[in-house]
């Protein structure tokens, strides 16, 4: 297979996963019925993202400044807004049919 077919073949992959991975998140809001509030949710999904990032540079034998941002602001910003963004979808997620929830976040890309 040539080289180009394999990385869209990976590529393709990747989004698959992530896709199959997405569901969760919005479930995660039905899953707990408002037990714990959206931010706890959200601040957990980064931190484990946090982790994750960690987990790969440490094995991969990466330096943590090969993954520092050059603009610490703008990257602060743009997690603020993520944060925001995912509390909300999480807490309209719990309030709203999970097929529906699933539907809209899946047309984030459009």
């Amino acid at each position: 297979m040539h080289k180009t077919n394999k990385l869209a073949v990976k590529g393709i992959l990747f989004s698959l996963v992530g896709t199959g991975l997405f569901a969760p998140i919005f479930a995660a809001g039905k899953f707990v019925d408002g037990a714990i509030p959206a931010l706890l949710i959200v601040m957990m999904r980064y931190l484990f993202g946090f982790l994750s990032v960690a987990a790969v540079t440490l094995f991969s034998r990466t330096s943590f400044s090969s993954v520092k941002s050059p603009q610490p602001k703008l990257h602060f910003l743009r997690a603020l807004l993520g944060i925001g963004g995912a509390s909300f979808t999480i807490h309209a997620a719990a309030h709203m049919p999970i097929a529906d929830a699933t539907a809209i976040g899946l047309t984030q890309g459009l």
